[in-house]
């Protein structure tokens, strides 16, 4: 044989056997299994969930539910009308001879008004849990998603009990992962020190 086709043969041998070795490296890391998927958690999502647990593409559904979260949360028409960071767009229609323009586009700040006859005050990002909860319902090995939505309930919307209820939801799926309680002891330790503060008289 050859020496240019003996070269050949080898390089193709040792190739195949790179290959074969790696294949067999990545084969011996368990991977990770999902538990049996439920239901859709959100309604508006229920089709788009669906057809990627029916297609097994559960991770690339948790990333498309992560990247609408983040929509939602960044959102200013999501937020609190009431909240210092919120504002929400309403639309005032007036009749044209009182100043000569049919609608208007206000954008209300600060804390004014009641969200109903109840007179309680409205709540910021009120979906924001669902959604934390149905990326994680998709993958409950996705970490930064309940860490992200968890942070953003307890540390800037005050809501440190759905924080936590992430937080458990994130604990089920994979019990080993310690930032998880991490964040559950900054939460508590939030509440406590809020808790004995005095109270302004």
């Amino acid at each position: 044989m050859p020496l240019s086709r003996r070269s050949d043969f080898w390089g193709w041998v040792l190739g195949s056997l790179f290959l074969l070795l790696g294949a067999w490296f990545i084969s011996r890391k368990p991977y990770p299994q999902f538990p049996p998927f439920e239901r859709p958690l959100m309604e508006l999502y229920a089709a788009q969930d669906m057809g990627m647990v029916l297609n097994g593409a559960r991770r690339l559904g948790a990333d498309l539910a992560l990247i609408q979260l983040m929509q939602y949360y960044g959102s200013a028409e999501n937020a609190n009308p009431h909240h210092p960071r919120g504002r929400r767009r309403k639309t005032v229609e007036k009749p044209h001879d009182e100043d000569g323009h049919e609608e208007h586009v206000h954008l209300h700040l600060g804390s004014e008004g009641t969200a109903d006859a109840t007179n309680r005050p409205f709540q910021s990002f009120p979906q924001l849990l669902e959604y934390t909860l149905r990326g994680g319902s998709l993958d409950p090995h996705f970490h930064f998603l309940f860490l992200f939505g968890s942070g953003a309930l307890a540390f800037n919307l005050n809501r440190g009990d759905e924080a936590m209820t992430a937080l458990e939801f994130g604990l089920r799926g994979d019990p080993s992962f310690w930032r998880y309680r991490m964040y559950q002891g900054g939460i508590a330790y939030r509440k406590i020190r809020k808790s004995k503060k005095p109270s302004p008289t």
